[in-house]
């Protein structure tokens, strides 16, 4: 057990000493300030902490409307991507729809995390973005997606649950179960309709249908 227990805490070494460098990489700091940084991040509270800096990073407005600021944009991605952490989750999920690359020839062959990198690091932090895509799910009106980037957030949000649950296998299922018991306790009016409308979505029907055969 102990063995067990050291190979995970070297593991996580390693994970937090290529995370911090690749955010010091992204920062700009001096090579002592990332050595610092590597070694706070070996601890809970230096994870925390990192997680909390790309949290502020990611805040600024003119990092995603400038495209100058594309590359410096995919490496704070890139880097939240390795860390997970549960706080760049808030900040990601009105982004889900976030596209680098919009005239790509080739997005039909690749994945979602691919096309829609902030897409990919919520599928990474996992379970922990869960609550976050619903809250979102809940503001968002499917009937009243006129805009086609609004269409396709809409989609991105349900994908992504399905996609986090489907690591356990039964990925749509559980997200239309998880849909079912956020609507069930859901009180705001709006909030129940949009949240309803959500369960309306073909990829539920199409479940609907599998079982039947």
């Amino acid at each position: 057990m102990m063995k067990q227990d050291s190979r995970s805490f070297r593991k996580l070494g390693a994970l937090a000493a290529t995370a911090v460098t690749a955010l010091c990489f992204c920062l700009a700091v001096s090579a002592e300030e990332a050595q610092k940084g590597k070694e706070q991040m070996v601890t809970a509270e230096g994870f925390v902490e990192q997680g909390e800096l790309l949290t502020k990073k990611l805040a600024e407005k003119a990092l995603w409307v400038n495209p100058k600021n594309k590359d410096k944009l995919l490496g704070y991605l890139k880097v939240a991507s390795i860390l997970r952490a549960k706080s760049l989750s808030p900040q990601l999920v009105s982004r889900i729809a976030y596209n680098p690359y919009p005239n790509r020839e080739d997005k039909r062959k690749r994945a979602l995390g691919e096309i829609y990198p902030v897409y990919g690091v919520l599928i990474n932090i996992g379970a922990f973005a869960v609550p976050d895509l619903l809250a979102e799910l809940r503001k968002t009106n499917p009937k009243n997606t006129g805009a086609e980037d609004r269409y396709l957030k809409h989609v991105l949000l349900i994908f992504c649950i399905r996609d986090i649950y489907d690591q356990g296998g039964h990925g749509t299922a559980l997200a239309k179960k998880r849909l079912e018991l956020e609507l069930a306790a859901t009180k705001d009016k709006k909030a129940k309709a949009n949240l309803q409308a959500t369960l309306d979505h073909p990829i539920f029907k199409e479940e609907k249908d599998a079982k039947k055969k």
